[in-house]
């Protein structure tokens, strides 16, 4: 009898585990938020980010050799955005710090890539000090456009625990450029996420119809919604309208600044995606 229960209990949970309700929400960009005015000074990639190691996404097998190397103990069980790569960005930073990597390895390369108005722009400089065609390359960068640095380093000591490691490693940082004092939405992130709950997701019947979407689109200088474009449909016609509406009826936001106060346009790259069971 006991068993019986016990298994009843079991079936119960999973069953209220199922029954969560699904959402087909926004999600913010995880990428390192980087000013405009910052980008237009920056010199190195210290200048952008003083702590950049602690931002790049690297393969399990690297970090795990960072981790030996600098006798660190990292839980890789938590919190892991994907089964590919790790990305220890501010909440597992600690860990990690500039000096102590900067000890252990010597740069190869770095190289920084953005599409800008369509088109994707690529320089390379065999330092972490940008070359004039890098400082160039990020002259030309808006807010809202992302930047990628690929960063090509090797370890001074050539073994570990033994081994032979690989002799060139690579990392990735992705930022997202945005101006001094960013747009924001009346009643700031969870305002935004109610009104899309609202708006699109409250209308979709069938979840397993509706993949993930991305949609561009301004906020101008008055704080109105401009130019909105589907980058990419969620394969549901009804589903990209919704998104579509939701965007040209938003209510007004309080438009970015730049770093004199001007009020200025900023771009906006949203993905749409299902989270729950």
């Amino acid at each position: 009898m006991k068993n019986l229960l016990y298994l009843l209990l079991i079936f119960f949970h999973f069953s209220q585990a199922e029954a969560q309700p699904v959402d087909y929400t926004y999600q913010p960009s995880q990428n390192l938020a980087v000013p405009l005015s910052k980008l237009a000074t920056a010199k190195t990639v210290y200048d952008l980010e003083p702590q950049f190691c602690r931002y790049m996404a690297l393969p399990f097998r690297e970090q795990g050799e960072l981790d030996a190397l600098l006798n660190r103990q990292i839980f890789l069980l938590m919190g892991l955005p994907s089964m590919r790569a790790n990305r220890f960005g501010s909440k597992r930073a600690q860990a990690y710090n500039q000096d102590d990597f900067d000890k252990l390895i010597d740069y190869e390369s770095v190289t920084i890539s953005s599409k800008v108005n369509g088109d994707l722009l690529t320089a390379t400089g065999k330092t972490c000090t940008f070359t004039q065609t890098q400082r160039s390359l990020l002259a030309r960068v808006k807010p809202g456009n992302d930047v990628e640095l690929t960063i090509r380093y090797r370890f001074r000591d050539k073994t570990l625990n033994g081994k032979e490691t690989p002799i060139v490693k690579s990392g990735q940082i992705a930022l997202k450029i945005v101006p001094e004092k960013e747009a924001e939405f009346p009643g700031g992130s969870i305002g935004l996420e109610k009104y899309f709950q609202t708006q699109v997701s409250d209308q979709i019947d069938d979840f397993a119809s509706v993949m993930q979407a991305v949609v561009v689109f301004e906020i101008g200088e008055t704080g109105k919604t401009e130019h909105i474009r589907m980058e990419q449909s969620s394969g549901n016609k009804p589903v990209d309208q919704s998104i579509v509406k939701a965007l040209r009826a938003m209510p007004v936001w309080k438009p970015a600044q730049d770093e004199k106060g001007k009020k200025v346009k900023q771009l906006f790259r949203f993905l749409f995606s299902s989270n729950g069971c």
